[in-house]
């Protein structure tokens, strides 16, 4: 599986490009030079596999998915419905219910009967930017967008990140769930992984029903033994996924196998180490088993 991997960062220093065999160029994923520039890219370099770690680059990945492919380069990003699923809080609430699983009890007017500790955040955006607990009363005399934000019930249970791994046709294949023991700014700095097959076969059930492609992830509360409350999914790598990967799930080496036509390969159900833990410290990431006797 060996191979050479190419960075792009607009940021010169980012910790990623430093594991990366070359850096290349790209304009911003914004941008309307980004897919013409990726495209050459990959034509000039015999790319053949495209992966985003950023939510702001799916959408302008799957604009030139379909070039991509034409030129031999697989893009692993789903298509715009399952995008625009993942990027709204309230549809993919509104999904989750339509699909019979459980969700928070969600509020969509502001002349909806709320009670008791909620929890409100922007229906768009990622990292937990904006998000916050407030009380009903807090609520109801707060002058904000109901159409752009989502309020619903504070669940005061443990939450998991779900790491799945789906082929490039979207059918599943694994998954590895863990707490999130730590988060800062929505993301996860201490992190264990807790195997759970309910959560597992949910969280693989739900990402082929909204039809992601590759490596997700998404966040459940849940307490063992009982169905999960599920809050989101991200059609991407997640910034503490790396425990997953090194827990034995092997997404990038599978991906690999995927873009090369290895489909057994990438299939085969891999061991997990359970209770391996994660501790992210600013650019370092470290992991190792947690003695929990």
């Amino acid at each position: 599986d060996a191979g050479r991997v190419l960075g792009a960062d607009l940021n010169p220093k980012s910790p990623a490009l430093r594991h990366c065999d070359a850096v290349v160029s790209l304009p911003e994923s914004d941008s309307p030079n980004f897919g013409p520039a990726l495209l050459r890219c990959v034509k000039a370099r015999d790319i053949g596999l495209v992966v985003p770690t950023r939510d702001g680059e799916l959408h302008a990945l799957a604009d030139v998915a379909s070039e991509l492919e034409e030129v031999g380069a697989f893009a692993v990003v789903a298509g715009k419905e399952a995008l625009d699923i993942c990027r709204d809080k309230m549809r993919f609430v509104s999904f989750c219910e339509e699909l019979g699983m459980a969700v928070p009890r969600t509020y969509r007017t502001r002349n909806d009967a709320v009670e008791g500790s909620l929890f409100v955040r922007p229906r768009h955006g990622a990292g937990g930017g904006g998000a916050r607990i407030a009380s009903s009363a807090c609520v109801g005399q707060h002058d904000f967008s109901w159409d752009e934000h989502l309020v619903q019930d504070f669940v005061d249970l443990p939450e998991y990140s779900i790491d799945v791994l789906l082929d490039l046709d979207g059918r599943p294949l694994q998954a590895v769930s863990r707490r999130r023991l730590e988060v800062v700014n929505g993301e996860s700095v201490k992190t264990r992984v807790e195997m759970d097959n309910r959560l597992c076969s949910q969280a693989l059930r739900l990402a082929e029903s909204i039809g992601l492609v590759g490596p997700a992830i998404l966040q459940a509360f849940c307490r063992v033994g009982e169905d999960p409350i599920w809050i989101e999914a991200n059609a991407r790598f997640g910034g503490a996924s790396v425990l997953s990967i090194c827990a034995g799930l092997e997404s990038p080496r599978r991906l690999i196998q995927m873009a090369l036509g290895r489909t057994s390969e990438a299939a085969a159900t891999r061991p997990i180490t359970d209770g391996l833990l994660l501790q992210r410290n600013g650019s370092d990431d470290h992991i190792y088993p947690e003695d929990r006797s």
